[in-house]
């Protein structure tokens, strides 16, 4: 079984833009001492739940743990059809995102 290059998800979010329907997704972070909150509103047709959640942690400056490379354009030159994965980083210890 082979996985479509057709991002189908996607193409029906961005239809229902055009339609005016609203496809953000906001993931909210909250600390745990503190109970202060942190949100991350991302559009739907461009992340899905994981590596919208990914994303969000990202841009709150968390390192990322390894992750599959995605079916996105951008990520084909790090791994060519029918060429090897590429090198996976080392294992590291994550800390939790509030800890910086």
């Amino acid at each position: 079984m082979s996985a479509s290059a057709t991002d189908y998800i996607g193409m029906w979010y961005r239809a229902r833009a055009r339609l005016g329907i609203d496809d953000r997704i906001e993931f909210i972070f909250i600390h745990p001492a503190s109970g202060k909150r942190h949100t991350v509103a991302l559009r739907h047709r461009d992340h899905d739940g994981v590596g919208g959640i990914a994303e969000s942690l990202k841009r709150m400056g968390v390192r990322q743990p390894p992750m599959p490379l995605s079916r996105r354009s951008d990520a084909s030159r790090n791994h060519p059809p029918g060429g090897s994965s590429p090198p996976r980083p080392k294992s590291r210890r994550m800390r939790p995102w509030w800890n910086g």
